[in-house]
């Protein structure tokens, strides 16, 4: 017998080198699905298998839903990275303008940044781009420290839920990927 599915308890059927006897009992109550031993392995007729080419009508909002839901992960992603790039690129900034002029302070650098950025974004607010910057800085606090490839394994937050994290929850998050 072959299992196609997870077995009660969450393990893999026929996976690694443990095995497990499947029980009627287990067939009962767990979404394993069991093939016949003398049943071909390549046998594309199983009926039990859906073709996925060519759903049913009441499957497709469902699968809709699916595609949205990984277009939805994907754009909270580019907007995280971009949130991180824009912070990294003020941070750099930031650099740049107190090496050129020592004299200046971290936050007389950081007025001249957002002097520049305004200079570009005319028609936002100058307490609205320290708003957005200040979400961009948590965002690239977080992702500095934890390794920014990780944005790719963000599936659940977006830009504005990962900015609202206080900076205990920050530490703790980095603290954890120091382990």
């Amino acid at each position: 017998m072959a299992s196609l599915g997870l077995v009660k308890g969450g393990s893999h059927a026929g996976q690694g080198g443990q095995s497990k006897q499947v029980t009627m009992q287990d067939q009962a109550t767990s979404p394993i699905m069991i093939e016949d031993e003398d049943k071909d392995d390549n046998d594309n007729d199983d009926e039990r298998t859906p073709d996925v080419s060519n759903p049913p009508p009441m499957y497709k909002p469902m699968m809709t839903l699916e595609t949205d839901h990984l277009n939805t992960t994907k754009a909270n992603q580019e907007e995280i990275s971009c949130w991180y790039n824009y912070a990294k690129g003020c941070e750099d900034r930031v650099k740049a303008i107190r090496e050129s002029d020592s004299r200046l302070n971290g936050q007389q650098a950081m007025t001249q940044v957002y002097n520049e950025v305004k200079a570009h974004l005319p028609d936002i607010t100058m307490a609205n781009l320290r708003k957005k910057t200040q979400k961009a800085r948590v965002i690239y606090k977080l992702f500095v420290n934890i390794g920014v490839e990780k944005i790719k394994r963000i599936k659940t937050y977006n830009a504005d839920a990962l900015s609202r994290l206080t900076d205990t929850q920050i530490n703790s998050i980095i603290a954890s990927f120091s382990e």
